[in-house]
């Protein structure tokens, strides 16, 4: 369920409050003197499932991308049979 900040004008506590996106701009009282607060529109969290990690850019861009497999002069990928280098 989402979570929305509020602030009260009277005593200036922010805190947030959980609730269905139907009821977001629903009135809220404040908690400490029950005075009727405003919602504070804030930029939502974003969480990422999966993927790549976020990448640094580094000082000194590289111009070839690293390689997955060293080819020691010939080629050979995931699979296939077993040698020695």
């Amino acid at each position: 369920m989402p979570v929305y900040d509020f602030h009260c004008p009277e005593c200036e506590t922010t805190f947030e409050v959980s609730r269905g996106f139907a009821a977001a701009s629903n009135p809220v009282h404040c908690p400490a003197d029950n005075a009727l607060c405003q919602r504070i529109y804030t930029m939502p969290a974003v969480v990422s499932r999966g993927g790549a990690a976020p990448v640094e850019p580094s000082s000194s861009p590289s111009t070839t991308p690293p390689s997955k497999w060293n080819s020691h002069g010939h080629t050979h990928g995931p699979g296939g049979y077993n040698h020695t280098h």
